[in-house]
């Protein structure tokens, strides 16, 4: 191997970083550079080639991300092995996200998922867990089963919460998860940029103080997000006061219809108090449905009075008659990378959370005619 390293001589009018990348794509394709050979240290070959290491550093990690090398870690960078095909991977989800109606987030991620996958010929088994919501900690039999029989390579967990994650975990698969949780096989969305750009906008438009309506409750697994919310608006030089965060009481979180009531109710007991903020981040999307007929009822004047951001998914276009700043969710996007964290996993390679960016609007508002 030492000789097809030192093969390699860059010169002054050489991209250096491109002759490295070539060098080695041409190395490995040919065979010089066999299946599970390890590359050596980013600092040997920078000493090698007599260039920076941070120039060996990037070529190697185009390699990476064109699958030719794989890079394990604690143990070093490695050529790929013959790849391994995805060919049948399991969505779990309960039966709730499949038949309610406000479940069409978790839905549209699944057909999207589906779709892709169907273009790269790989059979997609649906696994509906019927159970009701504190029944689901245990092993769902029908996935175990599957797993255990080899008819699925990796799981896709559309329903997610830290009880599924520990049973999923277990069957020793590939796993990937929409989840705030931090474990490596996580998707999520960026919440720092979001609420950063959020509130970067309220202050823009003379806001002075800011509240939240969320159904995320102040527990571990949100604490980044929180964290994040409380950092942006410090950053912003906007007040928050904590009876402006509405959040749900208890040790359940909401679903199905109740997300709709709930943003109703929370603006209701927001717009109560004699101490009111004058903009406001509402999320997510379905909160926001039950928060804009709240605002509607009591004669919001909507951005003279409150300046609102709202969060939308690309593929729900519900009404808003305000003006309002909106940070949208891409289907696709998180369809995408739930597929690409399975496939890194049955590579052989390490994953860390992939976190998504959201995409802004300002939305002029609809208004009825």
């Amino acid at each position: 191997m030492n000789d097809v390293l030192s093969q390699l001589t860059i010169r002054n009018s050489d991209l250096p970083k491109v002759r490295i990348r070539e060098h080695l794509k041409a190395a490995i394709e040919s065979g010089e550079l066999e299946p599970g050979v390890e590359i050596p240290s980013t600092r040997k070959l920078s000493a090698l080639w007599g260039v920076t290491p941070t120039v060996v550093h990037s070529a190697l990690a185009e390699l990476v991300e064109d699958r030719l090398l794989i890079r394990r870690h604690g143990k070093g960078t490695f050529v790929a092995e013959e790849l391994v095909a995805l060919r049948n991977v399991g969505l779990y989800m309960s039966l709730e996200s499949m038949a309610h109606s406000s479940k069409w987030f978790v839905r549209r991620v699944l057909v999207e998922i589906q779709s892709i996958l169907q273009e790269m010929d790989v059979t997609v088994r649906v696994f509906t867990d019927s159970r009701l919501k504190d029944q689901r900690g245990s092993m769902w039999h029908d996935v175990e089963l599957a797993a255990e029989r080899k008819e699925i390579q990796g799981l896709i967990l559309l329903d997610c919460d830290d009880h599924i994650l520990k049973w999923a975990k277990a069957l020793s698969l590939p796993l990937s998860a929409i989840t705030p949780s931090n474990v490596p096989y996580a998707v999520g969305g960026d919440t720092s940029l979001m609420f950063d750009q959020v509130m970067h906008n309220l202050a823009e438009q003379g806001c002075q103080t800011v509240g939240l309506i969320t159904v995320h409750r102040m527990v571990a697994a949100y604490q980044d997000y929180y964290s994040a919310f409380v950092d942006a608006a410090a950053h912003h030089n906007l007040r928050v006061e904590d009876d402006w965060i509405r959040i749900p009481k208890g040790e359940e979180g909401l679903s199905g219809s109740d997300l709709v009531r709930f943003g109703y109710q929370q603006f209701h007991r927001l717009w109560q108090q004699q101490s009111r903020p004058d903009g406001l981040i509402v999320e997510p999307d379905n909160v926001v449905e039950g928060a804009i007929t709240a605002m509607l009822e009591l004669s919001v004047s909507v951005p003279e009075t409150l300046k609102v951001a709202f969060h939308r998914n690309a593929m729900h276009d519900y009404l808003c008659p305000f003006p309002s700043f909106q940070a949208i969710t891409s289907e696709h996007a998180y369809a995408q990378a739930l597929i690409e964290q399975l496939e890194r996993q049955i590579m052989g390679e390490s994953c860390s959370k992939r976190i998504l960016p959201f995409h802004f609007t300002e939305h002029p508002g609809e208004f009825l005619q």
